[in-house]
């Protein structure tokens, strides 16, 4: 083979050798890149996780917490604590240590967030329950109103009348008296005991919630026992109205509408009733 044939396949397979060296590395890289943004999700996971943990937590430790407890303060607090012990583990190459601190940190600062809220949930739910006392709601069938202000005067929400006690049904009665007219109340088995009494301030924030639901249930199927009693009686009064009216119609034959103006009361009630 003539030198520069020769010369022309060394170059050909020279540059085919780079090629391929090229590909190798640029598969390589494309590896790594998959490699590292596979581990950035993972640990962006990670963090969400842990986040969502944190919250869950800093939620559960607010919720049995008594609402005259309810001090965002106290986390604030822990959470520089836990922020400074991270930092000194760290400088002194306590790995693990700094870890579990900026864990503690990252906890407090959700319960304290927890707390803030749940003051004001506090607050709302207290309004709304003490509005039953202030200023009695209207369309709410009496035994039901019977049973919410037992709830509020057991939890000091509510001053007690003792005639009123006397009379009206254990939560457990009327519970039994739902049923039996196929409802099924969903009320905390804590609130049955008609022994528990306290304070409102002494609850547990999820106890405060449940009595809050169990409330707002009450109300609703008195609302809406009232209104189908209104609803019947509306049926009740049409159908003796329209009784008296083809009575009138079936003896009046063949006389005249007296058209008068009545001059006294009885005769403006019987026109009224005519005239409906």
């Amino acid at each position: 083979m003539p030198a520069e044939k020769q010369a022309d396949v060394a170059a050909l397979m020279e540059q085919g050798r780079r090629m391929a060296g090229a590909q190798l590395r640029l598969a390589a890289a494309c590896d790594a890149a998959e490699a590292r943004a596979k581990a950035a999700e993972e640990r962006a996971a990670h963090h969400v996780g842990a986040a969502r943990a944190a919250v869950e937590q800093a939620e559960a430790i607010i919720a049995r917490t008594k609402v005259r407890d309810l001090r965002p303060g106290q986390y604030t607090a822990a959470e520089a604590r836990a922020a400074r012990a991270a930092e000194k583990a760290m400088l002194a190459g306590k790995t693990e240590d700094a870890l579990a601190e900026k864990r503690h940190q990252i906890i407090n600062i959700q319960a304290a967030k927890a707390t803030m809220n749940a003051q004001d949930e506090m607050d709302k739910t207290v309004k709304y329950l003490r509005k039953f006392d202030e200023k009695r709601p209207k369309g709410i069938d009496a035994e039901y109103m019977d049973q919410i202000d037992a709830l509020l005067v057991r939890f000091d929400l509510a001053p007690a009348s003792l005639k009123a006690i006397d009379k009206r049904k254990t939560l457990v009665e009327w519970v039994e008296s739902q049923r039996e007219q196929g409802m099924e109340p969903d009320i905390p088995p804590e609130l049955l005991n008609e022994a528990l009494r306290k304070s409102y301030k002494d609850m547990t924030v999820e106890e405060l919630r449940g009595l809050r639901d169990t409330v707002r249930q009450i109300e609703k199927l008195g609302r809406n026992k009232n209104k189908l009693l209104t609803a019947k009686a509306a049926r009740e009064f049409a159908e003796v109205r329209d009784e008296i009216h083809d009575s009138i119609v079936l003896h009046a034959g063949d006389r005249k509408a007296d058209t008068r103006t009545p001059a006294d009361a009885l005769g403006r009630s019987l026109k009224a009733m005519r005239d409906f």
